[in-house]
């Protein structure tokens, strides 16, 4: 149940980092964000984490 729970958590986490992907980094070329969103969805936990605290101040 705990980890249904975190589950849910880290997919909403991960379609928000989606969304700040598309929508704040302008000057991001396309295939990198296709890239990127599906770092993010494909390893949910890993991705999230990674594009949060390393990828979102290193895109422009």
């Amino acid at each position: 149940m705990i980890a249904g729970l975190i589950g849910i958590i880290f997919l909403c986490w991960g379609l928000y980092c989606v969304y700040d992907l598309f929508t704040k980094k302008p000057g991001t070329d396309l295939v990198v964000k296709i890239l990127v969103t599906l770092l993010i969805l494909c390893t949910n936990f890993v991705g999230t984490l990674v594009y949060h605290f390393y990828l979102r101040d290193k895109l422009k």
